[in-house]
């Protein structure tokens, strides 16, 4: 019997009837473009087919929205590569450069008074002074307090920094400032290879993207959302300038008070992007309507909401300030190009900013010209775009909040460079060394 069974079974295998014309389907695996998202409908990670577009740096479209037509809307001239295997080495956090070389994308001619703002944005983007690109290479920022008061006594909480027993240091608790400041990075690379950020006539329509941004952060404090590139540039622009940012908040939403700035984190988990996003994307759609591409700066821009009329011409922050804010990415590059990639780095960078941050909090050095290296200056604006947690931290450290001025017009860059000597001097008096060698120091 069994062996009759093995025939029956191996005739029917081997001599199939002619009646039966269905082909037989071979299943494929499917394919994960992990940590891949898709830039129209978040999905992560893609699976099976993605286009990518070849010219920009993270663009990514999934097969379904390909076939809705979503790539026609991405930028006029750009092309995608279809892709159906991941490529090596890319994630939303460490994406791959372009693919292919950079075109020039057409673009409606502007009104006549744009294109003049435009042609002296360029020109200032392009024609910083010399000086400070050539001469010294740390020279961007300067500290300026402007609170007179004494710094209340705290009890001493030294690291194994070794600081003198004078001076009165703080353990930053709470924040992974090295780890944020890789993220800082990511995101600046990203907003500075898009040239038209760094146009007026394009960033008046983000500032309005940005400012209904706030709002949706301001009404629903409980949603975690997180904005799209060119509003994180726009809003990191207004951080690194905390007492603008405090005094533009209270004038947006004067029921959160002078104190209560609209809270801000540097996120790192790639699966918390993709959730902010997402999140962002629907409360957008509930209070402005649906938005087919975030992009579209013109639909972005299309409406201002009722209440900040009559407001937005008091904003203290400015179209300029992001423009010029956008050589700081280029003159770090500069500075850091030899040990960018050693990986202790980022952490040399933030021993360096705990011994800066403390002087900055010494009643000594108050009224004076201090000014970081890049490296420094790095931990610090990242330790700004936490407002709450740099409010706290540095009015127990000084007793008030210590304010960071970019590219202060107050001081010619004679004057800057010979401030950064004689706080270079001091540092040196306090701890031994130069402030310059702290990234190169032996660990």
């Amino acid at each position: 019997q069994m062996a009759d069974s093995i025939d029956c079974v191996s005739s029917s295998v081997s001599t199939p009837t002619t009646t039966d014309t269905t082909p037989t389907t071979v299943v494929q695996p499917k394919v994960y473009h992990v940590g891949v998202v898709c830039n129209t409908c978040y999905t992560c990670p893609i699976v099976g087919i993605r286009f990518k577009c070849g010219h920009c740096v993270c663009y990514n479209v999934c097969a379904g929205c390909e076939a809705r037509g979503e790539t026609d809307k991405h930028k006029p001239g750009h092309l995608f590569l279809k892709l159906r295997m991941p490529l090596a080495n890319e994630s939303y956090a460490t994406p791959l450069p372009p693919l292919l070389p950079p075109i020039t994308t057409p673009s409606p001619s502007p009104t006549p008074c744009e294109s003049q703002e435009c042609a002296k944005a360029v020109c200032v983007e392009n024609k910083q002074p010399q000086q400070r690109r050539m001469s010294r290479l740390n020279v961007p920022f300067a500290y300026s307090p402007r609170v007179q008061q004494s710094a209340t006594e705290l009890s001493t909480d030294l690291s194994t920094d070794q600081l003198p027993g004078n001076i009165r240091q703080l353990p930053i608790q709470g924040l992974d400032l090295a780890a944020g400041a890789a993220e800082v990075l990511r995101l600046l690379s990203i907003v500075d290879q898009r040239h038209e950020l760094g146009l007026p006539c394009v960033l008046e329509k983000v500032k309005v993207k940005y400012l209904k941004f706030l709002r949706l952060k301001h009404k629903y404090p409980e949603e975690f959302i997180l904005p799209s590139d060119d509003v994180e540039g726009f809003w990191q622009t207004h951080l690194i300038r905390p007492e603008m940012y405090r005094q533009d908040c209270h004038l947006l939403f004067p029921e959160r008070g002078p104190s209560d700035p609209i809270p801000h984190h540097i996120e790192t988990m790639d699966c918390a992007k993709l959730k902010g996003r997402v999140n962002a994307r629907a409360l957008w759609a509930r209070e402005y309507g649906p938005l087919d591409n975030e992009d579209d700066l013109d639909a972005c821009a299309k409406e201002i909401p009722e209440e900040f009329r009559g407001k937005l011409e008091k904003l203290q922050v400015t179209v300029a300030d992001v423009i010029e804010d956008r050589n700081w990415y280029g003159y770090y590059r500069q500075y850091a190009r030899k040990v960018i990639d050693w990986p202790p780095f980022l952490k040399r960078s933030l021993e360096g900013y705990k011994r800066f941050i403390t002087l900055c909090g010494d009643d000594s050095l108050k009224n004076q010209l201090i000014e970081p290296t890049y490296s420094m200056d790095l931990i610090w604006h990242t330790h700004m775009f936490h407002p709450h947690e740099y409010d706290q931290y540095t009015n127990k450290l000084a007793g008030y909040l210590i304010v960071h001025e970019p590219w202060p017009k107050a001081y010619s860059v004679e004057q800057m460079f010979d401030g950064l000597d004689k706080f270079d001097e001091q540092w040196k008096t306090r701890f031994g060394a130069s402030m310059h060698d702290i990234v190169v120091a032996s660990e």
